[in-house]
């Protein structure tokens, strides 16, 4: 019992600072869009480049063959190049990942607020209200022009934290109040047996 309550607070924590760190990064592309996408273009860049390379080194001095790291390595340190030299491609692709990222967590929050529904959640609507939103700024940041998407990104990034944020406190609650009604039938079963 101890390690599923271990186990779900660390999800719990994991998914929280997840989703402050999405709210931080929504306000900032509110704040700064036009820098922040240039940001995004350098930093992903970078990071891609420097994965490649590392992924190469370990694919070169590797005792076992792994070709499979070669072509991940190639291809990251390509994508790397793109994002540094071909900005204004990498950035409407950026805006279609992200858009694509809302719409499947819409769909979680979806299944999410099926789970709840059954289980007699109260407040499982709001779930659906939440999923019915992600995937309606997904599909917006997915077809909006660029002008507009950085900042719908960030307002993205606020309402899905948000969303986050509170759907990880319903479900805590919720799993304090099963773990209470399991404490007080084992106590039940106790008393009963003496």
């Amino acid at each position: 019992m101890e390690q599923i309550k271990s186990f779900l607070k660390k999800i719990k924590w994991e998914t929280l600072i997840t989703a402050l760190f999405a709210i931080a990064i929504g306000i900032v592309f509110i704040v700064v869009p036009q820098s922040s996408a240039d940001v995004i273009c350098i930093v992903l860049g970078s990071v891609l480049i420097a994965l490649g390379a590392f992924l190469l080194a370990l694919y070169l001095f590797s005792f076992i063959s792994l070709s499979h790291l070669l072509l991940l390595s190639i291809l990251l340190v390509t994508t790397g190049i793109l994002f540094l030299t071909q900005p204004a491609i990498m950035k409407n692709l950026f805006s279609i990942v992200l858009g694509l990222f809302l719409i499947v967590d819409g769909i979680v929050k979806f299944e999410n607020g099926i789970s709840c529904a059954s289980a007699k959640v109260k407040g499982s609507w709001l779930l659906f209200v939440m999923a019915i939103c992600s995937v309606a700024l997904g599909f917006v940041v997915v077809f909006g022009s660029f002008d507009y998407v950085m900042l719908l990104c960030g307002i993205s990034l606020i309402v899905d934290g948000v969303f986050d944020v509170v759907t990880t406190i319903m479900f805590s609650s919720y799993i304090r109040r099963t773990e209470k009604q399991i404490k007080n039938i084992l106590k039940q079963d106790i008393i009963d047996i003496e």
